[in-house]
């Protein structure tokens, strides 16, 4: 148990380091690079045959997913068809990804239009955390039922971010935890100073 925690922090300090290291701009020309025929396609799981289908648009990259119904992680989602995820030479970031389940769980990361600033929002409507937890190593048991929206606004200067996540009817390795919510905000200010305000809220 030891070594698998030391593995998860080494993981962890590698990807942080990756993420903070990482230049966007020279990430996009590098795809632009990359896509010189216009059209470029990636196999992400053979068996259930889901691809990425990425175009030159704009000077960036539009990219589209496929097939129509997606496994994810535990079971079939329903992905809307003209799906897109759009990530521009300038900064410009814009989405319109919608995934349903038969059992009402519904997961979307759209956009929307600005042409000043990057309005994103990622909504999670009766997410099943157990089977989630259930694909991921290093889980604890948990149960419940996720939901909420995280908003994001980039206006190539500053990023500003608020939340609102709950879950319901949590459970921990066995212990009845109740009904859990998190808000949050985060706001630069200036003199490089940062406003960050969360409430915690439980009811068993």
């Amino acid at each position: 148990q030891h070594q698998r925690h030391t593995k998860f922090q080494v993981y962890r300090y590698e990807l942080f380091h990756l993420l903070k290291n990482l230049n966007h701009e020279l990430l996009i020309i590098h795809l632009l690079n990359i896509l010189k025929l216009q059209q470029y396609q990636i196999k992400l799981q053979k068996k259930q045959k889901q691809f990425v289908k990425a175009l030159l648009e704009n000077e960036g990259v539009r990219a589209q997913f496929y097939p129509n119904q997606p496994t994810l992680a535990y079971q079939l989602f329903q992905l809307n068809k003209d799906n897109y995820l759009y990530i521009g030479k300038n900064g410009t970031v814009g989405s319109d990804i919608q995934l349903t389940a038969h059992d009402g769980g519904a997961i979307a990361l759209y956009s929307t239009p600005d042409t000043l600033s990057n309005d994103l929002t990622l909504s999670l409507h009766h997410i099943d955390v157990e089977k989630i937890s259930q694909t991921l190593p290093f889980m604890p048991k948990v149960k419940g039922e996720l939901g909420g929206d995280i908003h994001v606004i980039d206006d190539h200067k500053t990023v500003s971010a608020m939340g609102n996540i709950n879950l319901g009817n949590f459970e921990y390795e066995g212990m009845q935890m109740g009904d859990v919510g998190l808000e949050a905000i985060y706001m630069p200010k200036q003199g490089g100073e940062h406003y960050f305000n969360a409430f915690l809220s439980a009811n068993e």
